[in-house]
């Protein structure tokens, strides 16, 4: 890792490989990328901006994702989460990031992590990361999941690809943490998906996570939440048979289809309220 910038408020890391790319983008220093106002608008909140910021001559496009603590009462909430002792979200994303490509996984680039500071108190933070392709959706704004009815043979290499992205995993001992829809970017052609992973602070390394046990039951509840609005029982079955690599419906493979049902209830319903949102914007669009 090349240190970028390194002072008592401000401090930039990045893989040397990339600290051209991020000087050519204007995203080489800490102000630079907390003073970003260009790129598409992916999410925001009072405290998180996500961005997506082209790359150079239609390259490869860069998620600029900032972490703010605005004020005092921000910074106490997180004390013992990165804003005083601990590593900042940002921060184990990068690492878990990193950790995930290492084990031959398919997640966006990991390309720089910084932060500022006032003091000893972390006030704000961000990570960069580098899409795979060119041209990747995520797939709550898939439209072959909106156009193609529920079921149909169009979709199911869409389905197979995913079992497979969460299969491979799963056996490596991560799990993602936030395993949604939003959180999974499609490139190439439905009929030959190919996919990457994003937002994994939460991710973790266990011998206790693997194909259907552990916490990967709770990735398999988060990605249903969400799926549950745009597919098919049929389809999700489908996904689960070929995810767990079994023909029929066995006893532990029902057992785990109640425990995900029973985990994707404990979820928020913000999270199926908000697909059905993006559903139906997108078919007015259409």
């Amino acid at each position: 890792m090349t240190i970028i910038e390194r002072g008592a408020r401000d401090r930039m890391v990045a893989p040397a490989s990339r600290a051209e790319l991020l000087r050519a983008l204007g995203l080489d220093s800490v102000e630079g990328v907390l003073s970003l106002e260009g790129g598409e608008i992916f999410a925001e909140s009072r405290t998180t901006r996500t961005l997506r910021v082209p790359g150079e001559s239609g390259g490869k496009a860069l998620f600029v994702k900032i972490y703010l603590f605005p004020a005092m009462r921000d910074v106490f909430k997180g004390l013992f989460r990165g804003t005083f002792l601990g590593r900042p979200r940002a921060r184990r994303e990068f690492d878990a990031l990193s950790s995930m490509r290492s084990a031959g996984l398919e997640v966006v680039e990991p390309v720089a992590f910084g932060r500022r500071c006032e003091g000893p108190f972390l006030r704000a933070a961000f990570i960069i990361t580098l899409e795979s392709e060119v041209g990747g959706v995520s797939l709550d704004r898939c439209r072959m999941l909106f156009e193609e009815p529920p079921g149909s043979r169009a979709r199911r290499p869409l389905v197979a690809g995913l079992a497979e992205l969460a299969r491979r995993m799963h056996e490596a001992n991560f799990s993602h943490g936030d395993f949604f829809l939003r959180n999974i970017i499609l490139f190439g052609p439905p009929e030959a998906p190919r996919f990457a992973m994003l937002d994994c602070p939460k991710a973790k390394l266990s011998r206790r996570t693997g194909v259907l046990s552990g916490a990967a039951l709770d990735d398999l509840a988060s990605l249903d939440a969400g799926a549950s609005a745009v597919a098919s029982r049929t389809e999700r079955l489908r996904f689960l048979l070929k995810y767990a690599s079994q023909e029929r419906v066995t006893p532990r493979l029902r057992a785990a289809i109640a425990g995900i049902r029973k985990r994707r209830e404990r979820l928020s319903a913000r999270e199926r309220q908000r697909l059905e949102a993006v559903t139906a914007a997108l078919r007015r669009e259409s």
